[in-house]
């Protein structure tokens, strides 16, 4: 029966109104065979109460007499609809938790869940459509497709039941046939029964794999830092500190110009920028500095790491320390064009300084000269006291003749006791530079000229200096603007040299370019 209420303040007439309200629903509540129904009625102050009314009919004098029992149950149904609020708040949390939910009871039955919890464990509507379905059930449906692994169906049942039956809080992950990944965490419930929750939780495994990956990888032998757009450090790694001696204490925060040499002008880390900027990636050789100010090689990698909508948000740089690759390839350079013993250029960069002077000399029309020098003697120093004692005589005469000339000429030597000096910017007028060229060769032939003593150590403080004397013949070409080679102009040299030794030895001879 429905539950009326006055709306309006009583009066006299009012309850008169409302007793006949009630006499008219008694009747309805007679004749549809209603014994209780409940009813809202104003008090005469105005208040209102919800009335359970309960009707017995009985016979007194021959006649039907009604009996009526009022009771009020407004804080009855007050707790009735704070429950309804409740349950129905607990049914939209459970429909719109993200994850699955179910709900069993202290008999281990089923008795509420949700659409994921359903989806997550694949669960066929006519297993959880039975009103009766239990843990069990759920239990061997999954046993039965082989997702607690090899073994005996009823145990494992029996196990996941009994461990289930306990009703103690509970959290782990199970790894299901097709791959994902859930987390389950159950919590008992006051009066038996639990309750579990299930997420997928896969996308954060997976994560979470990449993340140690990427730890893994971002602790290499490489120096690494990320950086904000603006080249603020946010990270280093160890081999970062080991390189640049740079803590991430004292790196965090600062800008990546801490770094910088000094060596390279803005145009380089312009152009650096623009690659970052098009291509979102730059590498190459550069210079920087360390924390204790020492200036090192340096072989770097960045990328720049764009956001959603194409802006830069950081960039990430790998650095390696290729100061020991730099040396070695140094090395490698300095033995392919510079003498082993003497570390005078050899005849290969000699040629290749030669090709440059003969380039400049017809841009600015001023001479210069090939002078050829052989050394005397040579061969006795090495037969009477060996090889090694002759090196120290054709070091000794390396320095004198670097000695005798200027920073841009050069000193070569093409082996064994022969010797090359290119000399450039000499005068444009022949005969000065002819002059030049005279003097220059008589001040080598006379730095060449005092005794060498040179010194061999024995070891364990013994060591014999022997005292040898060595002339020099002198062969010199001047070159300007010809039409002859390189090879040309050594050939010459080395052809005024056979004069020298025609004219008594110890002597400088030219050769006419002319002739």
């Amino acid at each position: 029966m429905s539950i009326r209420q006055n709306s309006h303040p009583p009066t006299q007439s009012d309850g008169q109104d409302s007793f006949a309200k009630a006499e008219h629903m008694m009747a309805i509540a007679m004749d549809k065979g209603l014994h209780r129904f409940e009813w809202i009625h104003t008090r005469a102050d105005g208040t209102n109460f919800v009335a359970e009314v309960t009707l017995s009919i009985v016979e007194l004098e021959s006649r039907p007499v009604i009996y009526c029992v009022w009771r009020d149950i407004t804080e009855r149904k007050r707790i009735e609809e704070t429950l309804q609020r409740q349950n129905y708040i607990l049914s939209a949390v459970i429909e719109n938790f993200p994850g699955g939910i179910s709900l069993f009871d202290a008999e281990l039955r089923l008795a509420a869940h949700n659409d994921q919890f359903k989806q997550l464990l694949d669960l066929p509507d006519s297993l959880l459509g039975n009103p009766g379905v239990g843990f069990e059930d759920i239990a061997r449906y999954n046993t039965g497709r082989g997702e607690y692994g090899p073994g005996d169906p009823k145990q494992q049942i029996a196990a996941i039941v009994a461990r289930a039956s306990h009703f103690q809080a509970h959290k782990f992950e199970r790894v299901r046939p097709n791959g994902t990944v859930l987390e389950i965490r159950g919590m008992p419930l006051p009066d038996g029964g639990f309750v579990s929750t299930y997420m997928d939780i896969s996308e954060r495994k997976l994560a979470d794999s990449q993340q140690r990956i990427a730890a893994t990888a971002f602790e290499s032998q490489e120096g690494m830092f990320i950086t904000d757009a603006a080249g603020t450090i946010l990270r280093v790694n160890r081999a970062f500190t080991d390189i640049t001696g740079y803590t991430a204490e004292a790196a965090v925060g600062q800008n990546s110009r801490l770094l910088k040499s000094g060596r390279h002008d803005t145009a380089f880390y312009a152009a650096m920028m623009d690659s970052l900027r098009c291509s979102g990636r730059w590498q190459g050789g550069l210079w920087n500095r360390r924390r204790n100010g020492e200036v090192y090689p340096e072989w770097l990698r960045i990328t720049a790491v764009k956001g959603d909508a194409g802006e830069i948000t950081n960039y990430v740089a790998t650095l390696t320390d290729i100061t020991v690759r730099k040396r070695a390839q140094d090395e490698i350079r300095n033995l392919a064009f510079h003498d082993a013993l003497t570390q005078l250029p050899n005849r290969r960069l000699l040629s290749d300084r030669l090709s440059q002077a003969l380039a400049a000399s017809k841009r600015s029309a001023c001479y210069g000269a090939l002078m050829f020098l052989g050394l005397d003697n040579v061969k006795p120093l090495n037969d009477t006291h060996g090889h090694e004692v002759g090196d120290l005589l054709l070091v000794e005469a390396a320095d004198r003749l670097t000695r005798c000339v200027r920073e841009i000429d050069t000193v070569a030597r093409f082996g064994g006791d022969e010797f090359v000096v290119m000399l450039v910017d000499l005068e444009v007028n022949l005969p000065q530079a002819a002059l030049q060229a005279r003097c220059i060769a008589e001040k080598v032939r006379v730095a060449l000229a005092p005794p060498y003593l040179l010194t061999l150590n024995h070891g364990s403080n013994t060591n014999t200096t022997v005292e040898h004397h060595c002339t020099v013949n002198i062969g010199v070409a001047l070159f300007m603007d010809h039409k002859g080679s390189t090879d040309d102009f050594l050939k010459w040299a080395d052809i005024a040299i056979y004069k020298a030794k025609e004219a008594g030895r110890n002597a400088a001879a030219f050769h006419d370019c002319d002739a």
